[in-house]
């Protein structure tokens, strides 16, 4: 027997944002596994191109510039923010471990580096979260 199940059905990014796919050029698909440690944190980048993650173990939470968080754990599925500047953090005491899928362009990378936002701190986040 084969079962299927839908893990993500979207047209827009966990910040709300229209997906739209990168043209003109050729279409290059990626996919990679990522791990962060306890502690750990992705650093402040942005997205130009749609990338997509499941969440196999542990948890992560994700901050935009402006504050908003999200937080992800096993078994969920997010069409990750494009072109908004944001950082993922693993606030737990386990790694989280994630399978990232890229839906870009050859010659454009998925994740540009950026500088964390002037003023924000750990405490600044009074903005709301982001419920699923």
């Amino acid at each position: 027997m084969t079962r299927t199940r839908t893990l993500l059905r979207t047209s827009t990014d966990w910040a709300g944002q229209e997906i739209i796919f990168p043209r003109p050029g050729e279409a290059e698909l990626v996919a990679f596994y990522i791990e962060i440690a306890p502690g750990g944190k992705t650093g402040w980048h942005r997205h130009p191109v749609p990338v997509f993650g499941y969440i196999l173990s542990g948890s992560v939470t994700v901050e935009l510039a402006d504050g908003t968080k999200r937080t992800y754990r096993k078994g969920d599925a997010a069409a990750e923010a494009v072109n908004l500047l944001h950082n993922g953090v693993n606030e737990g005491k386990t790694p989280v471990k994630i399978a990232v899928f890229v839906a870009g362009k050859k010659k454009v990378p998925y994740s540009i580096k950026g500088k964390k936002p002037a003023g924000l701190n750990k405490y600044a986040s009074t903005k709301r979260r982001i419920k699923k």
